[in-house]
């Protein structure tokens, strides 16, 4: 007889601690979050990416307004030059071209694309440091030029000066960028050349085309 009921205590104890596992586990299964690619509200907060490719819709080119440097553009080769008396009547000259890649008419987001940016020293007859370069980068729609957004991509950037003006060409790679909901649908390739303050800058805009 002691022996069976010391079996039924086992017994019961072994059935109890099985059904507070069930119940534990069940609860815990009920409380996870939903799994990636259905619908709760946690999900539908965050944005989700959209099917279609960027596609060029207008170019524009145009500088600030010019205090000393007069600006020679054909296609894609500018050529800029600043020239000043200083007080002891001597003339400074800092004369540079620039040379760029068209971008592509389409670009599908995560494609790696290139882009070449040249820097062109015709004459930098001054002690001064004036800085002139040129730099490439994409950036959305509407944010100012002078200061690119976090989002920005770089793409080229040359920066010469007094000290080092050498004819130099670069080779930028970069990823398209993706759309996402809620983001601007209109990003834009910027080409800023610059000699001093004076900037000229062309921009390639593109519009989101949408193929879901």
């Amino acid at each position: 007889m002691f022996k069976d009921n010391n079996f039924n205590k086992y017994l019961n104890g072994i059935i109890s601690f099985m059904f507070l596992f069930t119940v534990n586990a069940f609860a815990q299964n009920d409380n996870n979050p939903v799994p990636s690619g259905t619908s709760s509200e946690e999900h539908s907060s965050v944005s989700e990416e959209a099917i279609g490719y960027w596609e060029l819709n207008t170019t524009n080119n145009a500088n600030n307004p010019t205090k000393i440097t007069k600006w020679s553009e054909t296609g894609t080769k500018l050529t800029g030059t600043s020239e000043w008396k200083d007080i002891l009547d001597i003339i400074h000259t800092v004369s540079s071209s620039f040379n760029w890649d068209n971008p592509p008419e389409r670009m599908v987001p995560g494609m790696e694309l290139n882009l070449k940016g040249a820097y062109v020293n015709n004459e930098y007859s001054t002690t001064g440091k004036i800085q002139t370069g040129i730099k490439i980068f994409v950036d959305k729609v509407g944010e100012p030029i002078e200061k690119p957004s976090y989002d920005a991509i770089q793409i080229v950037r040359l920066s010469k000066d007094n000290k080092q003006h050498i004819s130099e060409e670069r080779n930028g790679k970069f990823s398209a960028p993706k759309y996402f909901r809620g983001k601007s649908k209109d990003i834009q390739v910027i080409v800023d050349c610059y000699i001093g303050t004076d900037h000229y800058v062309t921009t390639y805009e593109y519009n989101w085309v949408t193929t879901q």
